[in-house]
């Protein structure tokens, strides 16, 4: 990459407060673009063009949240109307999902390499969009330099999900789970949220066609059942109730929810309702439960809590720690009134680890009241569970069905643990902030361990000094060691068992899934991007190390990155920035090649990074041809700019 022109400026593009994940019903957005010099120092008065684009976005807490569904419902194009045939509107309805909104529009930096425009008018979002920005300048090396950012248009100050089975039947119970969060991903408790129902019926019809074929009209009507359930979000932003359909076919759920002004955000899933008939099994087709973590993300230490969603009032569990083999069990017994699991997180799962839970419930059977008289008396306490628990839920099987067989459950959930115990604490402290070039920075290097106490003596660590303009092309992502040695892990378990043969279900597929940049001197000529690169710095016994970083020719700022490992399980980072400086800069923008005949502006920048008055005289020349000569001045704290031919 050193091979490429590097750029000069680097700089943001932003929309909104800055404080704020995004814009909520926003009309218009207010857009900041800051610029400044790599070497550093502001680039004043410099012309801009932005342009704004709208396009689909999914939220970016989705991938926490993977059981639920975070889709918008949308009214289908062709309600009450057949099919429309693919023409050129369907051409432009797919371009209907980006949009752009801002052309070219032109702002001129302030003196602080800063300025401000508003974008306008926004479209109204039924659903999460990216507000993609883009900012075009001249550089001073003679090239268009871009840069991007932008913002999420949400609908409210809120976002909403819904989760539900895929079918059931006319009449039936559905469990839909309805979870509110914010901007954030963190859940919101005391929200009002409601299940809405929209049913497609369709109808089809045969016609004749010339030639003795037949084709088929199909026709979508689309019926609103109303709303099926309603009420506030727990502590864990959850909202959980039971509906009942009474229309067949495909019907959609949506959750609604509204912020504080008002604003509504919606989410819909699909389920398909059948015919009222008699089912072979109870429930679902399904030996699924839903295990769910307190929270995502643990530290070594803490404790973590799981809520197991099971259709029963009591049964023994088997919960085993999983990730790429087995790493612990434990039997625990579970009751409906408090159906949670607790573990103490160690450091040893990190950086994730999956939690299964394998819920028994025996056979049931039958507790009259007057066995009070021959058992119950002996031991009070197990006849009145078995009374209340078990003899209330007993049915007598029958030649067709025995509800009162042993029944099982199997859930399985995904936490991340944090990975403090492995992180080394590397701290790159350089012995000044700017140099003159060709000079040399001296760098001092320390290495703490997780507990604090320093890395040992002979510890080898590496040392890089990069300039940052190459970072702006493209971020170095591979010295985040401890994030490439700690990835996510992968499930890795392939869990049978036999218990579906015992029991008699009809279901034999998989049990679970996881969840979830003055005066005369030599011609500048070293401008290479890498400064140093030393794989081997040997810790003394403080754990710390002196660097000596050569600077070269090039006014600009250099990262300085230390790398480190210790043993099999330790990784760790650090970096510090210096800049290298010059009182007067002439910065050219010669294009690198010509042919004879080209026609080319010869384009140069000067800058004084003082803050003092300069007068300069600068005389161009191209071999023996003088080119005239141009008197330039600038005046404290403002920079002006000459071009000469």
């Amino acid at each position: 990459m050193e091979e490429f022109r590097l750029p000069v400026f680097k700089g943001s593009i932003t929309a909104g407060d800055g404080k704020s994940p995004g814009l909520v019903a926003a009309q218009e957005a207010p857009v900041a673009v800051r610029l400044e010099y790599v070497q550093g120092g502001p680039a004043s008065n410099l012309p801009v063009q932005v342009s704004a684009l709208v396009r689909d976005v999914s939220p970016p807490f989705t991938s926490q949240y993977e059981a639920f569904s975070f889709a918008p419902w949308r009214k289908p194009a062709n309600d009450g109307a057949s099919a429309p045939a693919e023409d050129e509107d369907s051409e432009q309805r797919d371009d209907a999902t980006a949009k752009l909104v801002a052309d070219k529009l032109r702002v001129t930096l302030d003196r602080e390499g800063a300025g401000k425009l508003t974008v306008k008018p926004l479209p109204a979002v039924e659903s999460p969009k990216r507000l993609a920005l883009e900012a075009s300048f001249a550089d001073p090396n003679g090239e268009t330099q871009t840069i991007s950012g932008g913002a999420t248009l949400w609908p409210a100050a809120m976002a909403v999900g819904v989760k539900a089975g895929h079918w059931v039947s006319v009449g039936g119970a559905l469990p839909v789970l309805a979870l509110a969060l914010d901007l954030q991903g963190k859940p919101r408790a005391g929200v009002a949220v409601e299940i809405k129902a929209v049913a497609h019926v369709m109808s089809s019809s045969r016609k004749r066609m010339v030639g003795g074929f037949y084709a088929y009209d199909n026709h979508t009507e689309i019926r609103e059942l109303g709303t099926l359930c309603s009420g506030t979000s727990d502590d864990h932003g959850l909202l959980s109730c039971d509906v009942r359909v009474k229309e067949p076919g495909n019907v959609d759920l949506i959750a609604v929810a509204r912020d504080g002004d008002g604003h509504a955000a919606n989410a819909s899933t699909s389920v398909w309702v059948t015919r009222e008939d008699e089912l072979w099994f109870g429930g679902e087709n399904t030996d699924r439960i839903d295990v769910l973590p307190e929270k995502t993300a643990y530290e070594p230490g803490e404790t973590a809590r799981f809520q197991v969603r099971m259709p029963f009032r009591s049964v023994t569990a088997l919960v085993a720690v999983e990730r790429e083999g087995i790493v612990e069990t434990r039997v625990v017994e579970l009751n409906g009134k408090d159906p949670t699991v607790e573990l103490k997180v160690d450091e040893a799962w990190a950086p994730n680890v999956y939690v299964s839970v394998l819920a028994l419930r025996g056979r049931i059977r039958e507790v009259p009241w007057y066995s009070f008289f021959t058992w119950g008396w002996k031991a009070p306490v197990e006849w009145a569970r078995a009374f209340w628990y078990e003899g209330r839920q007993y049915q007598a099987p029958t030649p067709l069905v025995d509800l009162s067989k042993p029944a099982f459950r199997y859930g399985l959930a995904s936490i991340k643990v944090g990975t403090a115990s492995h992180r080394l604490a590397v701290s790159v402290n350089p012995d000044a902030t700017s140099y003159a070039v060709r000079s040399k920075a001296r760098v001092k290097v320390k290495v703490a361990l997780p507990d604090g106490k320093p890395a040992p003596a002979g510890t080898q660590i590496a040392v890089a000094a990069v300039d940052e303009a190459l970072l702006e092309l493209m971020p170095n992502r591979s010295w985040d060691v401890l994030d490439a040695m700690l990835q996510q892990r992968a499930y890795g378990v392939e869990t049978a068992t036999a218990q579906m043969e015992i029991i008699g279900r009809r279901h034999f597929g998989r049990k679970a899934v996881p969840a979830g940049g003055g005066g005369h001197s030599a011609t500048r000529e070293l401008f290479d991007t890498l400064l140093l690169w030393n794989p081997r710095v040997t810790l003394d016994a403080k754990g710390e190390a002196t660097v000596d970083v050569p600077l070269n020719d090039a006014l600009t700022r250099f990262r300085i990155v230390a790398v480190a490992a210790f043993g099999a399980r330790r990784f760790g980072t650090g970096s510090a920035s210096i800049r290298s400086t010059q009182d007067l800069q002439l910065i050219s923008g010669l294009p690198p090649l010509v042919r004879v005949g080209d026609a080319f502006r010869a384009q140069f920048t000067l800058r004084n990074t003082t803050a003092r008055t300069m007068r300069v005289v600068v005389t161009p020349r191209a071999g023996s041809l003088a080119l005239g000569r141009a008197r330039w001045s600038s005046r404290r704290n403002r920079r002006r700019k000459r071009r000469g031919k």
